[in-house]
């Protein structure tokens, strides 16, 4: 692609796939963590390599990580992304 790319010069990026887990361990900030999760899944809707594809939270504190992460996916509009109104 690059080499094709570089006759005509035209701008591109490249993506490697690289789309990751995102890891919560019990140390981590609960709030915080939920906000990075609803970040990494729903901000770009997976159109970037940098969503996360999983989601890997300690035994310890699945409970209480889920039980927030569900109520904050419960808050998210759905519809037209250029409305205001729509999370």
């Amino acid at each position: 692609v690059m080499r094709s790319a570089a006759a005509s010069i035209k701008a591109v990026t490249l993506e490697l796939g690289g789309k990751g887990p995102l890891v919560v361990f019990q140390d981590a900030h609960l709030t915080n963590a939920v906000k990075a999760a609803m970040m990494a899944n729903f901000l770009s809707q997976g159109q970037v390599c940098s969503n996360g594809t999983r989601v890997f939270v300690q035994r310890s504190i699945i409970a209480q990580f889920t039980e927030q992460l569900v109520a904050a996916t419960k808050k998210l509009k759905i519809g037209d992304p250029f409305l205001e109104d729509t999370t």
